[in-house]
């Protein structure tokens, strides 16, 4: 896991929760990352591994005024 600079902004995580689903017939490992209060946008890494490799993928996250 990378690690921020003491001066990067960031939205505090609230939790990350793992369930094991049937996704189109298939069992997956779904996650939910929560984040408690949304003030810097940004993006998001999630990395998967298993025995047969890993893989990422880059999820944008827009934070808009009101």
């Amino acid at each position: 896991m990378e690690s921020l600079p003491a001066t990067s902004a960031y939205n505090h995580i609230l939790s990350v929760t793992h369930t094991q689903e049937v996704l189109q017939g298939n069992n997956k490992t779904v996650g939910v990352l929560t984040v408690a209060e949304a003030s810097v946008s940004g993006v998001y890494r999630c990395i998967a591994s298993n025995s047969v490799g890993t893989d990422q993928l880059d999820v944008p996250f827009y934070v808009t005024g009101d």
